[in-house]
């Protein structure tokens, strides 16, 4: 029920106001979701029953997400953020997605190419996600959300780069995992202390010791933020590690020969 006042007279009751919410405007939201179907349908490559299983991190992740974001206790004004937040989710899973599917397309081209357009594939996913959620969500956080997708799938990219290296050059599956881990949290934590923190540090009048407590707090942000990439990172991982039509794809994007040994790629 609404109430108002009108040229100083008491409140007053209306009748309830009726809106009819179309239900083909939400289809706007199944971009991302439709992108990840024609990857699969469309390249020749894809048409395998073995390429239905890279939706299976992407069912696990779905059923964790709504868990986790209950355990962190919030207002209930913050739930434009919580959308937000979901947002910013799903485009990483579907470009993660995106990216192992590709991953045989990839794998034939040098490095210094490769990277770059590996990273490209997550920025689609943003891009594709930004489209289909401006249809339904305005914000600052929906402009910016191709930017935080980039940023995190470089760091993505870079953590595998550093477990390749740190494995010494052998496909140990495990140990990768682990590096992997190292890199994602040392990556994030540095990014949110130099993207966040120092510009606050450079340019605030505020205290040396406020000055670094905000270092911190953007230090930890980016802490937890890398254990969360790790984390939405790690199903797709384990699926890389026991597919048979996956795992080769991803060692050969990664660069390992049938030996187990890191291999240069032409």
């Amino acid at each position: 029920m609404a109430s108002a006042r009108i040229r100083g007279a008491g409140p007053f009751e209306s009748q309830p106001v009726v809106f009819h919410w179309p239900g083909y405007w939400h289809l706007w939201r199944l971009g991302p979701w439709a992108r990840l179907a024609l990857a699969v349908a469309v390249p020749k490559r894809n048409r395998d029953h073995r390429a239905l299983l890279i939706f299976v991190p992407l069912a696990i992740l779905s059923l964790l997400w709504p868990l986790a974001t209950k355990l962190v206790p919030s207002a209930p004004s913050a739930s434009v953020s919580v959308d937000r937040s979901n947002l910013l989710f799903e485009s990483l899973v579907t470009g993660l997605a995106l990216l192992w599917l590709q991953a045989d397309w990839l794998r034939g081209r040098p490095g210094w190419v490769r990277v770059p357009l590996s990273l490209g594939l997550m920025l689609l996913a943003g891009l594709v996600a930004f489209v289909s959620a401006s249809q339904t969500l305005a914000g600052p956080m929906i402009s910016i959300l191709p930017i935080f997708v980039t940023i995190l799938g470089a760091i993505l990219l870079v953590a595998l780069a550093l477990a390749r290296r740190m494995t010494h050059r052998r496909y140990v599956p495990l140990a990768f995992m682990v590096w992997l881990a190292v890199g994602s949290l040392l990556f994030t934590t540095v990014s949110a202390a130099l993207l966040a923190g120092v510009p606050q540090l450079l340019l605030s009048g505020d205290t040396i010791d406020l000055r670094l407590r905000i270092l911190l707090i953007q230090s930890v942000a980016g802490l937890a933020l890398g254990v969360c990439l790790y984390i939405i990172n790690l199903p797709y991982m384990l699926l890389m590690f026991r597919s048979s039509f996956f795992g080769p794809r991803f060692r050969a994007w990664l660069g390992v020969g049938s030996s187990g040994i890191w291999t240069p790629l032409p």
